[in-house]
């Protein structure tokens, strides 16, 4: 849509969010797409895989884009945690990188 010349404003006109997911969108491209509409909407970024359908982790609105690049917080009832990729199951702290567990009623059974 960014890059279509098919699309202007006309075409955002009711357009208030924009929900995306499978790999993180930059910033660059949200504000391409806000210049284009000529108007704000907010860009919702959602994690999810085949296993958590329909998804795990969600943007909320009230970030209003200024989290660009995250895909938010675990929706209800959904626990999560970030371990270490070498084996260990106990969490990571902040800023550290690792394997993403899921557990919630929408994660299929192992």
């Amino acid at each position: 849509m960014a890059a279509s010349p098919e699309y202007g404003p006309k075409e955002f006109e009711h357009l208030h969010t924009i929900v995306g997911g499978a790999a993180p969108i930059g910033s660059a491209l949200i504000q391409k797409l806000i210049d284009k509409a000529g108007k704000y909407f907010f860009f919702q970024e959602v994690y999810g895989l085949t296993e958590t359908s329909p998804g795990a982790i969600v943007l909320s609105a009230d970030t209003q884009n200024t989290k660009v690049g995250s895909c938010g917080r675990l929706i209800p009832n959904t626990l999560g945690k970030i371990v270490s990729t070498s084996g260990s199951k106990e969490p990571l702290g902040p800023n550290q990188r690792g394997e993403l567990f899921l557990k919630g009623p929408q994660v299929i059974p192992i």
